[in-house]
């Protein structure tokens, strides 16, 4: 999987919603991800490109069947966002969905949050 910028995003169309998808959410959300990793190196990389690429599936199965049709989709209360455009909607999404992740992967000490991600606990993904 590669960060795509935003003209090679839209060269992608729909042919993959999943690739459509993980380009989306890479373009925002792969350098925090990765910056949040105590290790910085290929394998920590592509962990965090295959963590996207997870949520990318998550989505996909909980509202790409809604994106289809964004105009209904827009009006009901499914748009739990308010999204007003596609992108919106799944880069709001994205925002919580890497809130929960951290979250997760969060260790706390008595001073303040230690980061736990390593190559070793993202490339078992």
């Amino acid at each position: 999987m590669i960060a795509y910028s935003k003209n090679q995003t839209d060269q992608i169309g729909d042919t993959d919603p999943i690739e459509s998808i993980a380009a989306c959410l890479a373009g925002k959300f792969l350098k925090p991800l990765y910056d949040f990793c105590n290790e910085k190196n290929y394998f920590v990389y592509v962990g965090c490109l295959s963590e996207i690429l997870d949520w990318s599936r998550e989505f996909y199965n909980q509202y790409f069947h809604n994106k289809n049709d964004w105009g209904a989709f827009e009006e009901t209360r499914d748009n739990i966002f308010n999204g007003v455009h596609r992108d919106d909607f799944l880069i709001e999404w994205g925002h919580k969905r890497i809130k929960k992740f951290f979250s997760q992967n969060a260790k706390k000490d008595e001073h303040s949050p230690i980061k736990s991600m390593s190559a070793e606990s993202l490339c078992s993904r």
